[in-house]
């Protein structure tokens, strides 16, 4: 792959320079545990990467934060959202959310090493599978009400985005817990997904190509992360499949578009021997450099954080 060392040096400066110098108070307007969850998992990231202890302050005091307020304590599980003064809005249990929150705490253990968030990220975990997944339909539930009691559904129907989230969260946790169940979790996730829920053109059943696309590489990634061969061959056609699907629509023309092909691109080059693929990361990259973050959601910004912690993590 040409241009290597000014694609990772590129995104490296973007990542410390603009990413992590981004005021936290912004992207923490919105009190959603989803939000707060990739704030957490951007500033371990970038603490894991860059080591620098400005970086550890933050995903601390975004932890503590995170463990103390959105974590329910009584009954398990996380809180969807909080007032500004961190007492609770949304008590439901999104499970969607119940990802998110292991991919951030699982993240601050990765850079950190502390047993002590390993166990809270853990607990998700049983919590998920005890309470989320449905044995009659063999998939997790979008769902409950915070007692774990059954849930009119508050948005639409959530259904892809909820089994990417966990299997996001789950493979994360992989990395500090090589706990068996857990694999064996994450391999039912990538079945799940590619035999049921990934049926179908985009915009059907909630999930647009922006998703698609980002599935296609937390696809291909969970499935390396778990060094199951079959797995592998299974995953490989799917993301194929996945990617051609993306290209007919609309899945580059926003920032958090842009971001997801960049690293499907990536993925794509480096484990589907898709030789272009490496060019049309590049040119989309071109497209996202000199994108100016002041006022950027916290998601896109998080997106584009994230992808350049895979670039670090792929080439360095």
């Amino acid at each position: 792959m040409e241009r290597t060392d000014a694609f990772t040096k590129e995104t490296r400066r973007m990542l410390e320079e603009e990413i992590l110098k981004f005021p936290v108070e912004k992207m923490q307007d919105s009190m959603e545990v989803m939000l707060n969850a990739r704030i957490l998992w951007t500033y371990a990231a970038g603490y894991r990467v860059l080591k620098k202890e400005e970086y550890l302050l933050t995903a601390t005091r975004t932890k503590d934060f995170f463990v103390e307020h959105f974590l329910d304590h009584k009954y398990g599980g996380v809180f969807w959202s909080l007032n500004p003064d961190g007492t609770r809005l949304d008590t439901g249990k999104r499970f969607r959310a119940m990802g998110a929150a292991i991919y951030g705490l699982s993240e601050y253990v990765v850079a950190t090493g502390d047993e002590s968030v390993l166990s809270y990220a853990r607990n998700l975990f049983e919590t998920t599978e005890k309470e989320g997944f449905d044995q009659e339909s063999g998939l997790y539930r979008d769902m409950k009400s915070r007692d774990w009691g059954q849930a009119e559904p508050q948005l639409k129907d959530e259904t892809f985005c909820t089994h990417l989230n966990i299997l996001e969260g789950y493979t994360n946790l992989y990395k500090v817990w090589k706990d068996e169940r857990l694999r064996s979790r994450i391999i039912a996730l990538l079945t799940i997904m590619a035999d049921k829920v990934l049926a179908g053109p985009c915009d059907e059943e909630g999930h647009g190509c922006r998703n698609i696309v980002e599935a296609s590489w937390q696809m291909l990634k969970a499935a390396f992360a778990v060094r199951d061969i079959y797995v592998i061959n299974k995953v490989r056609p799917v993301v194929r499949d996945l990617l051609a699907k993306a290209a007919g629509g609309d899945s580059g023309s926003k920032l958090c578009e842009k971001t997801e092909k960049v690293v499907a691109d990536l993925w794509a080059w480096k484990y589907l021997n898709d030789g272009e693929a490496a060019d049309r990361a590049l040119a989309c990259w071109d497209t996202i450099k000199g994108t100016s973050l002041e006022g950027k959601c916290g998601n896109g910004i998080f997106r584009l954080g994230r992808l350049c912690v895979e670039v670090s993590d792929m080439f360095m």
